[in-house]
């Protein structure tokens, strides 16, 4: 009885919730720049490894060191797909004219360095001139963390007459942390213009009469590692690229019957006979009516890809009602518009160099 009275209030606390709701939310398509904004004379891309794998000088037991030891191989080819996936995502950029994977990286650049010294940009441009690039793209550090989890199980086994029984067992979860670091140096201005870092994991398990059988059936983590390291190059390289996102604006659909109207329209995608609802409330007696109106409009506009205009409406709900919801707003669109400036000024270079 009292389980299907908690359920019965719930549900109609629920439906008053949605319904003192104020607000609905309009998804809006947006093309965003690239994060890392390159000067449009660094036309050749020299790519190292500067990284340092860590090593282990004491073990636990036997286990640990059977893991270290497939760690410390996973840390070389994981390194390597890294490499691989930024390079092959830099290749598919028309705005390159080559790219290079550097060899014999110089002592000074191998292992993490907060703040370039002279003398590390002193071989930078060294690296630079030897192989004819304006620019090197670094992997700072790469690093697998493993941690070992056991318990006690049972499993199928067949026995000498070919019949499955069952067994007690160990079964191992390994939870493989994956951690790399990426840099840009411009050895023209001494600059480094971007850092980024990736931290993924991959979880694996397996059965085994013993915990080092049991080990040695997880046969997925290798591959799952390589394919991620691989991703993560190709992400860095993608940093370089505009990208699409979506994005959410809240619009205010109650307080008058055209507000509440224009929701209905607004969720059949109908937004110009939205608009004409949300007009009739921009000359409200009341305040907040008309900021919540003109509010409505600018989010419209925005959704229209108008941000000149979404700010102009976004700035009349502002007089009539001075809230910080709006304001937030504001700055919202003054950070889209600038950022569609730089996303222009982008895709015009791109454009051009685009056979």
């Amino acid at each position: 009885m009292i389980k299907h009275a908690l359920k019965y209030i719930s549900i109609v606390l629920c439906a008053v919730l949605t319904a003192c709701s104020t607000t609905h939310q309009l998804s809006i398509n947006t093309v965003e720049p690239a994060p890392v904004d390159l000067a449009h004379n660094i036309r050749r891309i020299g790519i190292i490894n500067s990284s340092i794998a860590s090593e282990r000088a004491e073990y636990k037991d036997r286990l640990d060191q059977i893991l270290s030891s497939e760690d410390q191989e996973l840390v070389k080819q994981g390194t390597d797909a890294a490499l691989n996936g930024l390079f092959q995502e830099l290749v598919k950029d028309s705005r390159f004219e080559k790219i290079l994977l550097l060899e014999n990286v110089p002592e000074v650049m191998k292992g993490i360095h907060p703040i370039p010294d002279q003398r590390s940009w002193t071989t930078i441009e060294e690296l630079c001139r030897k192989h004819d690039v304006d620019a090197i793209f670094s992997l700072a550090f790469y690093d697998t963390d493993t941690k070992i989890s056991l318990k006690k199980t049972k499993m199928e086994q067949r026995d000498l007459m070919r019949d499955y029984v069952e067994v007690k067992a160990h079964e191992i979860t390994l939870e493989t942390l994956i951690e790399n670091g990426w840099r840009i140096y411009d050895p023209q201005h001494k600059e480094v213009i971007d850092e980024f870092t990736f931290n993924d994991q991959i979880t694996s398990t397996a059965k085994g009469i013993s915990p080092i059988r049991a080990l040695r059936a997880i046969t997925d983590r290798k591959d799952a590692v390589l394919d991620k390291s691989m991703d993560t190059g190709s992400a860095y390289g993608s940093r370089l690229q505009p990208s699409k996102q979506v994005i959410y604006r809240d619009y205010y659909i109650n307080g008058t019957e055209s507000l509440e109207q224009a929701d209905i329209l607004a969720q059949k995608e109908d937004f110009e006979g939205a608009t004409e609802l949300w007009k009739k409330d921009i000359t409200h007696s009341s305040s907040k009516i008309r900021a919540r109106a003109c509010y409505n409009l600018a989010v419209y506009q925005e959704y229209k890809g108008d941000l000149s205009k979404a700010m102009e409406w976004a700035s009349k709900s502002y007089e009539h009602a001075k809230s910080k919801s709006t304001q937030h707003y504001i700055e919202a669109l003054e950070n889209r518009i600038t950022q569609q400036e730089l996303l222009a000024q982008q895709m015009a270079y791109i454009d051009i160099l685009r056979p």
